[in-house]
């Protein structure tokens, strides 16, 4: 095994430990090892503490690697679900605004609606659901309908493919006579969080939630009455 002299004592020490003897031994002694040893010594003592510590470069990459596991698998975890694209409207939000073209042909606006609460309601035509609210609903139109708005959206969730006149039909067929649209892409529906019909939302003169009706709604009729009244 190569040897050196230490530089200050002169005792011949082996070049792997020569920096550690001088530290230990000679602590006050400002020596320079780089310019007292060869290349060659230099590049023998890195090879010989590699050879006796194969497993200390491997531990110090230890933490690092454990971290990179984890990040990987934060990451698999979160593209395990799916994006949200949106969190759906609560009450005492502000409705967002929907520009769509209503079964009749006519465009129309969420916005132009204020001035009057407003019955927001998303249904499919091919619902259950929705054919027996629409018998509750027409009735609270007939009612209220001049200090009320309504607008009624399609979403197209179950059954045949909906269109203009599947829709009119259903309009004709349980008296309500209101404006419908078809949301053929979905994103009204989505950008309103509606995963299932029917669902209302029951908007104040400005247009911000004031209730949400999911479902058939316990007390019919009297409910939705109860809940425009308290806007008017």
């Amino acid at each position: 095994m190569a040897t050196k002299k230490c530089p200050v004592c002169d005792v011949p020490v082996k070049l792997e430990n020569l920096e550690k003897h001088v530290k230990k031994q000679h602590p006050r002694e400002k020596i320079d090892l780089r310019s007292y040893l060869t290349e060659e010594e230099t590049t023998q003592a890195k090879a010989v503490k590699t050879t006796r510590n194969p497993n200390r470069s491997v531990a110090r990459m230890w933490p690092l690697a454990v971290l990179a596991i984890i990040i990987v698998v934060v990451l698999f975890v979160a593209l395990q679900k799916p994006a949200p694209n949106f969190t759906g409207i609560g009450i005492g939000q502000t409705a967002p605004e929907i520009d769509m073209i209503t079964t009749d042909g006519n465009s129309i606006k969420l916005s132009d609606l204020r001035g009057k609460p407003t019955v927001l309601e998303f249904m499919d035509v091919d619902c259950g659901h929705c054919v027996l609210e629409a018998g509750v609903l027409s009735q609270v139109y007939d009612e209220r309908h001049l200090v009320v708005n309504f607008f009624s959206i399609d979403v197209n969730f179950v059954g045949t493919t909906d269109s203009a006149t599947k829709i009119n039909q259903f309009k004709s067929d349980h008296n309500t006579w209101w404006p419908y649209a078809l949301d053929g892409d979905g994103s009204v529906t989505k950008r309103y969080g509606v995963e299932a019909t029917p669902k209302a939302f029951i908007l104040d003169q400005n247009g911000v939630v004031m209730n949400v009706f999911e479902a058939e709604v316990q007390g019919g009729k009297a409910t939705y009455e109860a809940a425009i009244d308290a806007l008017l």
